[in-house]
Formats: C-alpha cells, structure tokens, sequence
C-alpha cells in the first residue's frame, strides 16, 4: 500500500475502496483551505467533499506528481486512480 493511502486513510478515516478511488482531480481549493473529493461507495453518496490538511494535500500532489513520471495519464480530466490498484482501475470513476 503507497504512503500516500496510508496518511490519507490514518488521517481522514475513509475506507481503503474509498481511498483507492479517488482521481487525480480529488483535491479542490475553498479559499485558502484544500478539500478532498472523494466517493462514498457504501451509501451510494458520489463526489463527497473532506477539508484536509497541508500533509495530506502534499502527499496527494507528490503521489500525482511519481505518477506522471512513470507515464500514468494525469492531465486534466485523468479518469484513473491517482492511487492505481486492480480495483481501482477497473472500479472507480469519476462522478458524472
């Protein structure tokens, strides 16, 4: 499991599906304050909105940034995971 899957699941208490499924577009700024967009599979709730803290912001952006480094897609609008799993892969899109 990537460092960035452990601060973000130690940190925010979501579920490692929850975790795995968020895309490269999971943070989004309000002011000054970072949020994580995640998606809440077990009841259903997509595009859930979590303020989080500068650490868990730059592990999501280092992990983004490893990732485009070895070839993943991390342009805008990047449908995959930007914590890449089978599961993941597969599973786990962006909300419409």
């Amino acid at each position: 499991m990537s460092r960035t899957a452990c601060i973000l699941m130690k940190n925010t208490g979501r579920r490692p599906a929850e975790i795995a499924g968020a895309w490269f577009e999971c943070l989004d700024r309000d002011g000054d304050d970072w949020q994580l967009i995640w998606n809440n599979f077990k009841a259903k709730r997509l595009g859930r909105r979590l303020p989080i803290s500068d650490e868990e912001v730059q592990a999501v952006l280092g992990r983004r940034a490893r990732l485009h480094e070895l070839g993943y897609p991390t342009g805008k609008g990047a449908q995959r995971s930007s914590l890449p799993s089978r599961a993941a892969s597969e599973a786990c899109a962006r909300p419409s």
